[in-house]
């Protein structure tokens, strides 16, 4: 897994590739962690903001 891409945009495979049912206790792989990774920073960019402790609280 390079840094380029862990930082590419989503794509539609991206999706496929989270919404794919897992057996009971079947591990993620190394291109399931990069497709989560992907859909977090593209579309909840607040997730990576700090936080004040009372917001958070809330």
């Amino acid at each position: 897994m390079n840094e380029e891409d862990a930082n590419a945009r989503p794509t539609e495979v991206d999706f496929a590739q989270l919404a794919r049912p897992r057996a009971p206790g079947e591990p993620m792989t190394d291109k399931d962690f990069v497709a989560a990774k992907r859909v977090v920073d593209a579309y909840w960019p607040k997730f990576r903001t700090p936080r004040t402790l009372p917001e958070k609280w809330q």
